[in-house]
């Protein structure tokens, strides 16, 4: 397992290289930090900013972590651990882009992707050899 590195760029990545593979994302919002995870980061994070401008909510820096496949998993951990800090029943926080890099700093990175494609091979072989079984 790999630490988490945590990115601060004017340029989001454009796509994973699988479909396997997300990343963990914190951006001001407002006041707040808003924490979460996606697949498609810079898709999430323009329709976040639309939001902040509907809502007229300034936002600002967004940091996000390597691409990682146990991407979900380390959402939910970083909520646990800034859960004193959540805003009601949201993924708002009362925390800066410090608060999270420090948070993210403690977890790990997985790359399961060959395993997980395999996974998906086989399922796949299996519901075929169903389908053009049956006679």
């Amino acid at each position: 397992m790999n630490k988490l590195s945590v990115f601060r760029e004017n340029v989001l990545p454009q796509k994973e290289s699988n479909r396997f593979l997300g990343r963990v994302y914190a951006m001001e919002y407002g006041d707040f930090l808003k924490i979460g995870s996606s697949k498609k980061l810079t898709a999430r994070i323009r329709a976040l900013k639309k939001q902040c401008e509907y809502a007229s909510i300034q936002s600002g820096e967004v940091v996000f972590t390597s691409p990682h496949t146990n991407y979900k998993k380390n959402e939910k951990l970083i909520h646990m651990a800034c859960s004193e800090y959540r805003i009601g029943d949201t993924e708002l926080y009362d925390l800066n882009i410090y608060d999270f890099i420090e948070v993210v700093s403690k977890l790990h990175a997985k790359d399961d992707s060959v395993k997980l494609s395999e996974e998906c091979e086989t399922i796949s072989n299996y519901f075929i050899s169903l389908v053009t079984n049956r006679g």
